[in-house]
């Protein structure tokens, strides 16, 4: 049996230290020397991506933050939190620029974004902003997800 206080020492004996976990986003193997790639080609061209919107969906859900929770020292029943099988949820879809952001579209819980539902998005909270703001000089980035990539939306694109 090894005591805290022993490991805590030998930790800092080899230069560990220790922090709170940081999460970012994950490339896959295969894709960091296209992303990297990437990158580089857009330093070189000074690209400072003055006309491009970048815009993204995603669901926000009511909830409290579990990893800590303060009360008075032998308050047990304040110690457990209450969980929700279905907590409150909404889905946003929104987007930035170096003009601003786009207008924040919210859905009921439950909606599906799928081509028609993304189309409706991109004429209600997008096309009207962007006129506005850039002209017709407007660069609209998006994910790969499914709704954005799909063959209806691609042919609505090219209208």
């Amino acid at each position: 049996q090894v005591s805290e206080t022993v490991l805590r020492r030998i930790r800092e004996e080899c230069g560990f230290c220790c922090y709170n976990t940081r999460y970012g986003h994950s490339v896959r193997l295969v894709n960091r020397p296209l992303r990297l790639s990437f990158c580089r080609e857009q330093i070189e061209a000074d690209n400072q991506f003055i006309h491009h919107v970048f815009t993204d969906e995603c669901s926000v859900q009511l909830s409290a933050n579990n990893r800590f929770v303060f009360c008075l020292r032998g308050d047990v029943e304040r110690r457990v939190k209450s969980v929700h099988k279905n907590p409150v949820r909404v889905m946003i879809w929104g987007g930035i620029s170096w003009r601003g952001a786009t207008p924040l579209i919210m859905f009921d819980a439950g909606t599906k974004i799928n081509s028609s539902t993304y189309q409706g998005m991109i004429e209600s909270g997008y096309k009207e902003w962007s006129r506005r703001k850039f002209g017709d000089h407007a660069t609209l980035i998006q994910d790969n997800a499914p709704a954005h990539k799909a063959e209806r939306t691609k042919e609505y694109f090219e209208r």
